[in-house]
């Protein structure tokens, strides 16, 4: 079996970067500028940044105004919800890593490690993790508690969506895709590429592509 070599590893830094990820039904909406995190209603924005950590990017927000996300410190990545001007950190037990993604207007919470993933209710956690595969992303739950998200199965390059329904995975795949990156040139060397960001010491968003041949 070959091992992937990369041909080229291109970094730049990013700091004029704006995304909104989520919208209730009152229009209010969330979202990441740069290295902070934000509530647009209104017309107006309103930062939502976790005191004392470098990087805060809520994903979703219900219809009471609960926003939940994610935060980054020097342990690693952490969950939020972030609910009447309190934080309230979400860690699933023992990992390093825990991304929360979606909230319904019943307050149950979704997201992933970098295994298993979630649901948090009233305190308590659910695994989700569809059998087989490499890693569980949950991303959104609906009132009627019904999870959608995506997942790695066991060739670690192939994703899939799922729906999460009363204790049933669905696989969701739009016909005529793959999940692996598509390879580029003739049919002996695979080339594919892919982008990752991470941050830096000066709370900045840097970006890596990665060009590989197989």
């Amino acid at each position: 079996m070959k091992t992937a070599q990369a041909d080229t590893v291109y970094s730049f830094s990013t700091i004029y970067v704006t995304s909104a990820t989520g919208i209730n039904s009152s229009g209010q909406i969330v979202g990441t500028g740069g290295n902070g995190g934000f509530l647009y209603s209104g017309g107006s924005f309103a930062t939502i940044a976790v005191p004392g950590n470098t990087i805060t990017v809520p994903y979703g927000i219900n219809n009471s105004g609960q926003i939940v996300g994610s935060f980054f410190d020097s342990f690693g990545e952490h969950g939020f919800l972030y609910r009447d001007g309190v934080f309230t950190t979400i860690d699933y037990p023992g990992t390093a890593a825990t991304m929360v993604q979606g909230i319904n207007n019943s307050g149950q919470i979704v997201g992933s490690t970098g295994g298993p993933g979630f649901l948090y209710d009233g305190g308590s956690f659910s695994t989700i993790e569809i059998p087989g595969a490499v890693r569980t992303i949950p991303t959104g739950i609906n009132d009627s508690g019904q999870i959608v998200g995506w997942f790695i199965d066991t060739t670690f390059r192939n994703y899939h969506g799922f729906l999460y329904d009363n204790g049933s995975f669905t696989t969701i795949d739009l016909p005529g895709s793959i999940g692996s990156p598509k390879p580029m040139g003739s049919t002996t060397t695979a080339r594919f590429c892919w982008i990752s960001s991470a941050p830096t010491a000066s709370n900045t968003l840097r970006w890596t592509m990665a060009v590989l041949s197989l």
